[in-house]
């Protein structure tokens, strides 16, 4: 039965589950943010558009939704569970939009999974770059 949600959010850094652990040269954070009327979780986002650069999280649970920052600018990241294969999410649009649902991992077995996005250094044709934004991550703990 559906129960708690944990949300940790871009600026939760550190190596601890339920943490972002950020690795790569390109990542950028700021807090206190927003640009109304864009507003972003927590009014924080996180942003690279390094290729290979990723974040990571280590957490407990059966599902986990990530949630980015879609805009003009902004381009094509890989995401995954436990290093198992690839699936591809366009964070492109025509609008800059935050704390938009960009993926939902299937429903996963009880206990320690990783979850990883990773800046492809692709884009849309109509993007003007390749950013990939980092806004918060919903994790799902029923059993």
């Amino acid at each position: 039965a559906p129960g708690d949600t944990v949300i940790i959010d871009d600026s939760t850094q550190g190596t601890d589950p339920h943490q972002w652990q950020y690795q790569g040269t390109g990542w950028q954070h700021c807090t206190d943010c927003d640009e109304p009327p864009v507003t972003y979780y927590n009014a924080s986002q996180s942003w690279t558009d390094t290729i290979d650069d990723t974040a990571q999280i280590i957490f407990f649970g059966r599902q986990l939704e990530f949630f980015g920052v879609s805009a003009p600018s902004h381009g094509i990241a890989a995401v995954s569970i436990d290093g198992g294969a690839e699936m591809v999410i366009d964070l492109y649009a025509l609008t800059k939009t935050g704390n938009v649902s960009l993926w939902t991992s299937p429903l996963l077995a009880p206990g320690i999974h990783t979850f990883t996005v990773r800046a492809t250094g692709d884009k849309n044709p109509d993007s003007t770059d390749s950013v990939i934004v980092v806004d918060r991550a919903e994790i799902m703990v029923w059993v």
